[in-house]
């Protein structure tokens, strides 16, 4: 892709360039892989970019996340910290390397977005250049970001529970399955029973409700673990009884609450209960979220805070590359590493030590354990 950059851009008036691209990166770097976490064939899906100032190429950036928080934080429902990658583990030829870093249930903390200011390091070896305003040769300045199948595996994590998928309804194939209880002594003939689920599944779609009728000769029962199992937030239950009062019950996926809805406002009800279930489920990953960040100011508070999961916010004496010794000893300590600082977090105060190795601290140093 770069070395077309060349040949695309001649001139001032060419930038910004943006590309966006899908792509499969292929990794044979462990045998210890995870479904999703890390995997030998990588899904991305990324952007690469060239600026003609370091101003625009940073705000870029910016407006990059800004996209990407609207995405995961509204969205998808979950959160982490936005850290600046030490010198020492940032993206080879970055200046420097953001991510988003999430706490899992297991209290590891996984990527979910990476994104790099590349400054002119890949302009110059793929001869990326453009005719200034003062008609000046110069090097673009370039940005790339994007995330992969590990923004799935933070949903799936983060939401997910011993039953299996809890999705929220942005993200859900299905935001609700009809079963209809087809019981052998049914004084409802099950040709009603189930024309009545196929007149209610073309309302809600025809409102925009995506869903989804189980015929399938199985027992309720199996079909019930079975659509808990892949996450769909409504589970809505028509029986004879229910068919002759003209109401189904309704079950959420995320309590498994139970109430009677009639069928004359059905639209209007459903819309609500999806909506308790978007906020109840972005609710609880806030909450999970806050609860897993600890600040610490002893060895033994670092340590128990990584014990229980999550991260141990401590001051640190450098990000840079001289900082990679005590990131060793952090790691001995803990079994972590030094993740990150948070992005546009103050300094400590002048006279704060580092935990790690008593030096002057000149950042609070955000330290994990990590997939």
């Amino acid at each position: 892709m770069y070395s077309m950059f060349s040949l695309w851009i001649r001139s001032h008036n060419d930038l910004p360039l943006r590309v966006y691209q899908t792509c499969d990166v292929f990794r044979y770097e462990t045998k210890q892989t995870r479904p999703l976490i890390r995997v030998r064939e990588i899904p991305f899906n990324e952007v690469h970019t060239v600026h003609s100032s370091v101003e625009d190429a940073l705000q870029n950036l910016e407006d990059a996340w800004k996209g990407y928080y609207k995405v995961i934080n509204d969205q998808l429902g979950i959160y982490g910290l936005r850290l600046r990658r030490p010198d020492w583990d940032k993206f080879a030829g970055a200046e420097h390397t953001d991510v988003l870093d999430s706490v899992m249930p297991s209290g590891k903390v996984l990527q979910a977005v990476g994104a790099h200011y590349l400054g002119q390091k890949f302009a110059k070896p793929f001869d990326i250049k453009f005719t200034n305003k003062e008609m000046k040769e110069e090097l673009g300045y370039m940005t790339c970001y994007g995330v992969s199948s590990r923004l799935l595996a933070t949903v799936i994590g983060v939401h997910g529970d011993n039953k299996g998928l809890n999705l929220p309804s942005t993200v859900a194939r299905y935001h609700v399955v009809i079963v209809p209880i087809l019981a052998r002594k049914s004084k409802v003939p099950h040709e009603d029973l189930l024309s009545k689920a196929e007149e209610l599944s073309k309302t809600l779609q025809s409102a925009g409700i995506r869903c989804k009728i189980d015929n399938r000769q199985l027992r309720p029962g199996e079909k019930y673990y079975f659509w808990e199992m892949k996450g769909v937030p409504i589970r809505l239950e028509l029986g004879q009884y229910d068919y002759q009062k003209n109401e189904v019950r309704r079950v959420l996926r995320i309590n498994s609450e139970k109430v009677q809805h009639p069928l004359d406002n059905i639209v209007e009800l459903l819309q609500k209960d999806l909506k308790f279930v978007d906020e109840t489920l972005n609710k609880r990953a806030l909450e999970f979220h806050n609860s897993r960040v600890t600040n610490c100011s002893t060895i033994e508070e670092m340590q128990e805070a990584i014990k229980k999961g999550g991260f141990a916010r401590i001051p640190y004496y450098s990000v840079g590359m001289d900082g990679k010794e005590g990131d060793k000893k952090v790691h001995e300590l803990t079994g972590g590493e030094v993740r990150g600082t948070l992005v546009g977090e103050e300094p400590p105060e002048e006279g704060t030590l580092c935990l790690i190795t008593n030096k002057p601290a000149k950042v609070y140093a955000y330290v994990a354990r990590s997939y």
